[in-house]
């Protein structure tokens, strides 16, 4: 199984990472332009949910540093995106928590700490349709976002 890593630095200069399972890169190598293209994807969703600076990513042997600059922008790693998502298949549920919450960044339903799931949302449909559509379970099936909720110590 293929994991794809985000590591990002807060304005204290504190790091956080998450991690994803992605499909398998196959052994001839043929679909890693696709994996890469699904790493991006999901890339491309987290800045929208997650502020701080994105810092690193890898994907199998691949790491990169994306960046030393640390934010000004009052960014910490304690706010989190708790993401809970579904095995497609198993039925099993799953984990993942985005470091450095965008504040703002997604609607929350009213009286609770969950992301409004309905309607339209620019950040939290890009998270969603980058997830739903390229990552994959620790099982290694498919998986489903079921709720989004923002944790995090007090601040």
């Amino acid at each position: 199984m293929t994991t794809v890593f985000f590591t990002f630095k807060d304005s204290s200069k504190e790091t956080s990472t998450v991690s994803f399972n992605l499909a398998d890169i196959a052994a001839d190598g043929s679909n890693y332009a696709a994996i890469v293209a699904d790493a991006d994807a999901i890339q491309a969703a987290l800045l929208g949910v997650c502020d701080g600076t994105l810092v690193e990513r890898g994907i199998v042997t691949e790491r990169t540093r994306v960046s030393n600059i640390v934010p000004t922008d009052g960014s910490e790693r304690e706010r989190k995106w708790l993401v809970t998502y579904e095995d497609d298949t198993t039925k099993a549920v799953y984990t993942s928590t985005l470091p450095n919450r965008k504040i703002d960044s997604m609607p929350i339903s009213n009286g609770t700490d969950f992301v409004d799931l309905s309607g339209t949302d620019t950040e939290r449909d890009a998270l969603i349709a980058a997830f739903n559509t390229n990552v994959v379970s620790p099982d290694g099936d498919n998986a489903t976002i079921i709720s989004i909720m923002r944790v995090g110590r007090n601040l």
